[in-house]
C-alpha cells in the first residue's frame, strides 16, 4: 500500500471523496427550524458560498461528491432522541398534536433540501433516518466502488467547548 504524506496526495481525484453532511435549509437557513429557534445562523451562512465553490473545483478535478442529509420523520424518531429533545424543551408538536421528534428535515419538506448547494446527476444522496450508523456503511461502499481512500467532509469544524459555540465564553 502506498503511503499518502501530502494533503494533495491524499485529496487527488481517485483517492478522495468529498462528503457534505446536513447541509439544509432547516439547519442552515434564517428561516428553516433552528434559525426560527433564534440559533446564530450567520457562520453557517458565510460557509456555504466557500462550500459551493470547493465542491465545483472538487467536481472540476474529478473528485466525487457525497451528500449526506437527515429525515427526522416520526417513523425514525428513537425514545432516546425524543427524551433528549423534551429535555432541551425543542417544540415537540404541530397543530397541537404531540410529536415523536421535533418537526424539522421531514420528508418532501423545503426545511430537509439541500441549502445552497446542489446534488449533481450520479452523486450519492444518502438519508440518515432511524439507523444513522448506516452512513459509515454507505460511505464505505461509495468510496470502495470509485476506489478513494480518503473520506473529505468540508463542514467539519474543530470540535470546541459548547459554551464557546453557544456565544457564551472566549478562546484563550
Amino acid at each position: 500500500m502506498e503511503l499518502l504524506r501530502t494533503l494533495e496526495q491524499k485529496v487527488a481525484p481517485g483517492r478522495a471523496v468529498i462528503v457534505t453532511v446536513d447541509v439544509q435549509n432547516d439547519f442552515c437557513h434564517s428561516d428553516g427550524f433552528l434559525g426560527r429557534l433564534g440559533a446564530p445562523m450567520g457562520l453557517i451562512q458565510e460557509m456555504v458560498p466557500r462550500l459551493a465553490r470547493f465542491l465545483e473545483a472538487a467536481r472540476e478535478r474529478g473528485v466525487p461528491v457525497m451528500h449526506v442529509i437527515s429525515h427526522h420523520d416520526e417513523e425514525y424518531a428513537s425514545p432516546v432522541v425524543t427524551e433528549q429533545k423534551l429535555r432541551h424543551g425543542l417544540p415537540m408538536e404541530q397543530d397541537g398534536r404531540p410529536l415523536r421528534d421535533a418537526p424539522y428535515c421531514l420528508k418532501g419538506t423545503w426545511g430537509a433540501e439541500l441549502y445552497g448547494i446542489r446534488a449533481l446527476p450520479g452523486e450519492e444522496i444518502v438519508v440518515i433516518g432511524k439507523e444513522p450508523w448506516r452512513f459509515k456503511k454507505r460511505a464505505q461502499s461509495f468510496s470502495r466502488r470509485l476506489d478513494a481512500k480518503y473520506i473529505v467532509d468540508p463542514t467539519e469544524r474543530p470540535r470546541i467547548p459548547n459554551r464557546l459555540a453557544r456565544g457564551r465564553g472566549r478562546a484563550t
